[in-house]
């Protein structure tokens, strides 16, 4: 208590050098402050040799309104204008215009070295001024830390003996409290000593008026909460423990680049109509690719079998030749065969093995009705991949011919021809199958890719599932196909558009009993 001049200790009284120390502190910020602003009024006055504007005066204007100087100059003037005069009207021969000339310069002269003392005196004591402003700030910084440092320690040793006098009060109301529980004690055993006897009635309880407990309304909302609960918690739970790639974004996510091109999944006119715009849209990419890095050669590989490849570049295939592109097909998917080229023989096996000349491999194959120039990958798959040396030979050949070349790989997982066709090709699209490969299959195959290094990795998702109740595209299939908004095409809710829907088919259903009877 006489350390703090305290006479109480609670838990709400107040330190009051915190606010000596907030104090302090702003008069510290205040004064580096200042310190730093006459440092740099003094350094900008030595390299300009002129005063800031919020000093004062230039030094010009102080010699221009000097009284002394304003007197010299005024006569200066005035007879430097009666030489001026003379001179004029002196040739150069005449024996008063040397001296006259001799007046002028040394006037001049004397302005010039009157004003150049004076600025030289000027500038010396305004560098006094703003040497001695910048040093009371530096002391007066100086002496505002050692204050600050003082309070600090003050501040500190304050806080410490609070805290040990608020444990010195505690213990002293712990005893005061187990002392009086003695007493007490001691009272009531003294009290009972004495005492005739204790007259302890023990009473049954009454029957309760109402019934106590959880009761049956209670628990059945219970349980129908905790159903609730789990009928919502269950379809998160499998969302979150399904490792799949359904989006776009979760496979740029994971292979930490933008999607080249994305395709649903066709299942109805709808959808195939969707699907052909973007197929159109892929078809652009292609174009853009191969103008920027003149590569006529694009591979696509799948991360496992049944990927969708085959269909994905017979598709951009056809839109390409809609498009005035010509277009080759290669496969060289060495895992599976495909139906669609299952019948193109000999094939690129056969060139590989040198059985047959590179002109007899070119062929064609029908997709949704166009002709598309394809070569088979032959009747040797079970050799694999052979020559690259051919196939690369073969691609420049086929690149003066078309303007595309789109190669079928094997999965790049399941395959190491895959990692042999994309170190051979360089340009290689990975195409991540909705629903089927997961987060670490992507994973795996994006370390391969990067084990390979090739000069270009594109991505591209296919068969991403339309989600029940459509979402977002629900609404971009409507309005790519109706040319209009969805908000415009599809007038009422989801709710009620099903009520009518089922009001016309039970009417319908009425019609059909009445025509029959």
């Amino acid at each position: 208590a006489e350390l703090l001049g305290l006479t109480t200790f609670g838990e709400n009284t107040v330190n009051p050098y915190d606010t000596m120390l907030a104090q302090a502190r702003e008069k510290l910020a205040n004064a580096s402050i200042e310190k730093a602003q006459a440092e740099a009024t003094l350094q900008a006055f030595l390299k300009q040799g002129e005063t800031p504007t919020a000093v004062g005066r230039s030094l010009m204007e102080m010699r221009l309104q000097d009284n002394g100087l304003q007197a010299l100059r005024n006569e200066v003037v005035k007879r430097s204008e009666e030489l001026g005069r003379v001179i004029a009207g002196l040739e150069d021969r005449h024996p008063a215009k040397k001296p006259a000339v001799a007046e002028y310069e040394a006037i001049n002269k004397r302005l010039q070295s009157r004003e150049s003392e004076f600025e030289k005196t000027a500038f010396s004591n305004v560098k006094s001024r703003l040497t001695a402003s910048l040093r009371q700030t530096t002391d007066v910084q100086v002496q505002v830390k050692l204050t600050l440092k003082e309070i600090e320690g003050q501040a500190a040793n304050f806080a410490r003996n609070f805290q040990q006098a608020m444990r010195i009060t505690s213990d002293i109301r712990k005893r005061e409290q187990e002392l009086k529980d003695v007493r007490d004690r001691l009272n009531y055993l003294n009290t009972e000593r004495t005492a005739i006897g204790f007259a302890r009635l023990v009473t049954p309880a009454l029957a309760p008026e109402t019934p106590r407990g959880v009761g049956k309304t209670k628990l059945l909302l219970g349980l129908l909460i905790l159903a609730s609960g789990l009928a919502l918690a269950a379809p998160v739970a499998l969302d979150m423990l399904d490792r799949r790639i359904y989006t776009v974004n979760d496979a740029e996510k994971l292979m930490g680049m933008p999607a080249a091109g994305w395709q649903i999944e066709m299942k109805d006119s709808p959808t195939r109509f969707f699907a052909a715009e973007q197929s159109k849209r892929f078809a652009t990419t292609l174009l853009r690719n191969k103008t920027r890095s003149g590569q006529h050669a694009f591979a696509f590989t799948s991360v496992k079998s049944l990927g969708g490849v085959t269909t994905l570049i017979l598709d951009t295939a056809m839109v390409l030749k809609q498009l005035g592109q010509r277009v080759l097909v290669l496969d060289a998917n060495s895992f599976s065969s495909s139906p669609v080229f299952s019948g193109l023989l000999p094939g690129l096996s056969e060139y590989l093995s040198s059985s047959v000349p590179i002109g007899d491999v070119l062929q064609t194959v029908k997709h949704r009705g166009e002709s598309i120039h394809a070569v088979g990958f032959g009747g040797e798959r079970a050799s694999g991949v052979q020559r690259l040396d051919l196939l690369k030979i073969a691609i420049e050949s086929w690149s003066t011919e078309f303007d595309f070349i789109l190669i079928d790989l094997p999965p790049v997982l399941l395959s190491a021809d895959a990692e042999l066709l994309v170190d051979a090709v360089g340009q290689v699209f990975l195409v991540l199958e909705a629903q089927s490969v997961t987060k670490g299959e992507v994973t795996r195959a994006k370390r391969v890719l990067e084990k390979i290094d090739p000069e270009a990795v594109g991505l591209f998702v296919n068969r991403i599932p339309m989600f029940q109740g459509g979402g977002y595209m629900h609404e971009l299939i409507v309005e790519t196909l109706t040319r209009n908004k969805f908000s415009h095409f599809i007038s009422l809710s989801g709710f009620k558009l099903q009520f009518e829907l089922w009001r016309a088919r039970r009417l319908q259903k009425r019609m059909g009993k009445s025509n029959r009877t």
